[in-house]
């Protein structure tokens, strides 16, 4: 088995963990909508993901259930059958990497510059199931990106751009 038997206390604190990054998460996500500039900057750098992105409050509302079902179906799909499988023939290690590496290909219909950032994200969630032994804490870390992505998208589109920076075209970087 390519996830080891985790104590509880250990799935706990790895819970822990991923819901830290939650609270990372919230404070990131309001200190940029404090920032017209800098709204204005990731909504040029958001625009490959605009079709994706909820833009009322029924998709915004439904983007929450998408983000909690991609968290545990992915999850189950990438971390734990995926990497189950090819650690069976290539190793525990290449099976991280290579599962990895399918997820962030998984994900190019963001575009090909996505994939290698996808690709990061995966190895990240990989090891967090790995060490923790449960894909719990990876489900969970997963459904808070989405989650927050899916908010970021929703405040930004929803915004009406600032007046002042449509008339000098300033914008601080993100």
């Amino acid at each position: 088995m390519v996830i080891g038997h985790a104590s509880l206390i250990q799935s706990i604190l790895f819970l822990i963990f991923a819901g830290l990054f939650i609270l990372v998460f919230q404070r990131q996500r309001r200190s940029i909508l404090a920032r017209p500039a800098v709204v204005e900057r990731l909504r040029e750098r958001l625009e490959y993901a605009k079709p994706l992105m909820p833009h009322t409050m029924g998709e915004r509302k439904l983007f929450w259930a998408v983000s909690m079902t991609a968290g545990i179906c992915e999850e189950t799909l990438y971390r734990g059958f995926l990497t189950w499988y090819i650690a069976g023939f290539a190793g525990t290690w290449p099976a991280i990497i290579l599962s990895s590496l399918i997820f962030g290909l998984g994900h190019i219909y963001l575009g090909v510059k996505q994939v290698p950032r996808t690709f990061v994200v995966g190895l990240i969630l990989a090891l967090l199931a790995y060490f923790s032994g449960s894909l719990w804490p990876s489900m969970v870390l997963h459904a808070a990106i989405d989650w927050n992505s899916g908010e970021l998208g929703y405040a930004i589109l929803s915004k009406p751009r600032s007046a002042e920076l449509e008339a000098d075209g300033s914008a601080e970087s993100v």
